[in-house]
């Protein structure tokens, strides 16, 4: 983990709040999960066991994410800085689900929010937020 630490710190040049974060998932999941395993012996069935820890505790999707992206960018340095031949990262797929589904706008609607003389303050904010979701 402090290789991870350092190169995220040095190399990616992670923000400290990002480094906390990382170090939490690492204490709270991966370490608890795979601590006593060598990295190379890692196979998809125990990210799938690490999954099903996670579901049963109910977390968030975001959360299920963000631990899983900072396994992936764990094995991601493992393979190609520190040469370690472990999981290729194409086996770990985040979790994309409870995502919300962006409303359809009719034709008429769209022109109504583009009428330059009713786009008010709070409908470029509604639009600008609506296309950033896509």
């Amino acid at each position: 983990m402090n290789y991870f630490l350092v190169y995220g710190r040095a190399e990616r040049q992670y923000a400290q709040e990002t480094q906390l974060k990382h170090r939490d998932r690492f204490a709270s999941w991966i370490l608890p999960s795979f601590g006593d395993r060598e990295i190379e012996t890692l196979v998809p069935f125990d990210i799938l066991h690490m999954r099903d820890r996670i579901v049963e505790r109910k977390l968030s999707s975001a959360r299920q994410s963000s631990i899983l992206a900072t396994l992936k960018a764990f094995l991601g340095l493992s393979r190609t800085v520190l040469k370690i031949p472990c999981m290729d990262l194409g086996e770990i797929r985040l979790r994309r689900g409870d995502l919300p589904q962006p409303a359809a706008y009719t034709s008429a609607e769209v022109d109504s929010c583009l009428n330059p003389a009713r786009f008010t303050d709070v409908r470029l904010r509604a639009f600008s937020s609506e296309l950033h979701r896509f």
